[in-house]
């Protein structure tokens, strides 16, 4: 009997763990991907909050245009947000709501 409350306890409070855990991951791999897929032009967000265009992708470095002629150098992995991505989706996801019958 004691062994299938202890079982129940660890059920309890493994899988929400486990479940945190694999979003945790899942959401790591997005900003990898955001970092891979860089390139000149590209509107991003800083870990920090800094907005900025890409100037230059050069190995682990980015150079981001912060303001008119200000461009600054930040480490690839502080950025971790690509907004042209999101608005892209964003977009599509209003098109998409568009295209319900019960929209018209």
């Amino acid at each position: 009997m004691e062994f299938i409350v202890i079982l129940g306890l660890l059920v309890v409070f493994l899988i929400p763990q486990i479940l945190l855990l694999r979003k945790q991951r899942r959401r790591q791999q997005e900003i990898l991907d955001t970092q891979r897929a860089l390139t000149a032009g590209t509107r991003v967000v800083t870990a920090s909050g800094m907005h900025g265009t890409v100037v230059r992708v050069e190995g682990d470095a980015v150079e981001l245009e912060i303001a008119p002629g200000v461009v600054t150098t930040w480490e690839l992995m502080a950025v971790v947000r690509n907004l042209d991505a999101e608005g892209r989706a964003a977009a599509a996801g209003e098109r998409g709501e568009q295209d319900h019958p019960e929209n018209h």
